[in-house]
């Protein structure tokens, strides 16, 4: 097993903290754009995100993180306890920074949801079986009678 452990794997977990770290900040600032629903820099925090997970990926990290079998054992043979220490805190970190990232996915995906049925009802269409108000007031059926509303 010490095979699927580099030789490099402290220099790796090095490199793979400072781009966890670096996520985080990024998350944390992606959080804020989404709070303040700022677009441009939403756009910029994605391409910054997406080259730090590339930069991870790159890493020589044993067995594609996180839950690798045997994997600790081996890096406490070959690396020592200080080592593997360090190797179970980038777990930690990555959990932590993946969870973070999926809220934000999910606050991003509802958000769009919300914006895409508001934009369905300025334009007088609704969901199946669910009622606009017509041009001439009352409840449409039919969906499509919103055009005050898409005409403003």
């Amino acid at each position: 097993m010490t095979d699927a452990v580099p030789q490099g794997l402290p220099q790796a977990i090095a490199a793979g903290r400072r781009e966890l770290e670096a996520l985080a900040t990024l998350l944390a600032e992606e959080r804020e754009a989404l709070r303040t629903r700022d677009g441009e820099r939403l756009t910029a925090i994605a391409e910054r995100k997406q080259a730090h997970f590339s930069a991870l990926d790159a890493l020589d990290l044993p067995g594609r993180l996180p839950g690798a079998e045997g994997v600790e054992s081996a890096l406490a043979a070959r690396h020592g306890d200080h080592t593997l220490a360090e190797w179970r805190d980038l777990v930690s970190s990555l959990r932590a920074v993946r969870r973070e990232n999926e809220v934000n996915g999910l606050t991003i995906q509802r958000t769009l949801s919300a914006v895409a049925t508001e934009i369905a009802l300025l334009h007088g269409h609704a969901g199946p079986g669910e009622r606009t108000y017509a041009q001439n007031g009352r409840r449409s059926e039919t969906g499509g009678g919103g055009s005050l509303l898409s005409r403003a």
